[in-house]
């Protein structure tokens, strides 16, 4: 079905959109780029994009049966069909995050107003500018994670289109400046920075690949923490993830989410706070390591 003659919402579960940037892609044109489920009875989530704008769309977690079909994918064109017949009533300019309704009456999109942003990146910059008019978005990992093409070149792109995303950025851009600073090389390449109406909303780098760190990776995560305890940074994991550290070219790199909580102690003047921030920068790494021996045990015992 179409919408007021756009183009229409595809169903599929890849969240790779290369039409979505392509030249011959109609303007005004909405897209269905993501789907996320629920965890036990929270919403499920849709990504839905059009001209640029992101608008995150929530549904209620529901439990439909069929034959032939997962419930997975049977949730998501159920709530596909829904969005679609009531996105025409959401102004994407004037929202950036709506629930589905349902309603024995009739269901209904509600939509939040979009706050204006008042946050501005301020950290300087130290690579070159990039216009986001420059950069081909041809895969939508979730709102604020994307990739895509810039001068012939694969790149992730980190963009912050609220306040809170841009103070994201913030944070990120300092840890990244700290960790160049001192020449360690326990990131991916940054390539650039990404600018709107000349004000800095994202990063540009180097895709991440590689693979998540396992436990015969433990030389190389030990030696990575050292090197930033040399250089006065710590770093602690609040709960373990396997998404936190990955193995790329015989070389262990943080994941851009875990430099959330980098610390420079260089401006700390507290020594219990110090001491404490120690501790736990080893502790999380050995509670991390306990883990990931574990599970190498249990592969083991049922290849």
């Amino acid at each position: 079905m179409d919408i007021q003659g756009v183009v229409h919402l595809s169903p599929a579960l890849s969240i790779k959109q290369d039409a979505i940037c392509s030249p011959g892609f109609p303007p005004h044109a909405i897209a269905h780029v993501s789907f996320l489920a629920g965890d036990g009875d929270n919403d499920s989530e849709h990504v839905i994009v059009r001209d640029g704008h992101v608008l995150r769309v929530f549904a209620p977690k529901r439990h439909i049966v069929g034959q032939h079909k997962s419930e997975h994918e049977l949730e998501v064109h159920h709530f596909v069909g829904l969005i679609e017949t009531l996105i025409s009533t959401i102004d994407f300019e004037q929202s950036s995050t709506v629930f589905l309704v349902l309603r024995r009456n009739g269901h209904c999109l509600v939509p939040t107003l979009l706050r204006p942003t008042t946050f501005t990146v301020t950290h300087l910059t130290w690579e070159r500018l990039i216009d986001e008019r420059e950069i081909e978005i041809n895969e939508w990992t979730y709102d604020m994670n994307r990739r895509g093409r810039w001068n012939n070149t694969d790149v992730e792109i980190w963009y912050g289109h609220e306040d809170h995303y841009l103070r994201f950025m913030q944070k990120t851009m300092v840890s990244l400046d700290a960790l160049r600073q001192r020449n360690l090389d326990l990131h991916f390449k940054v390539l650039g920075h990404m600018v709107h109406d000349d004000e800095v909303v994202g990063i540009v780098m180097e895709p991440k690949g590689g693979r998540y760190v396992e436990f015969r990776d433990r030389v190389l995560a030990y030696n990575a923490f050292q090197e930033l305890q040399k250089d006065n940074l710590l770093i602690g994991f609040p709960q373990f993830s396997f998404s936190n550290m990955k193995i790329s070219d015989g070389k262990e790199h943080f994941e851009t989410r875990t430099l959330q909580l980098l610390r420079d102690l260089s401006y700390e003047r507290d020594p219990e706070r110090s001491a404490h921030t120690r501790k736990n920068h080893w502790d999380s790494l050995d509670s991390m390591m306990d883990i990931l021996e574990s599970l190498m045990r249990v592969c083991n015992q049922n290849p």
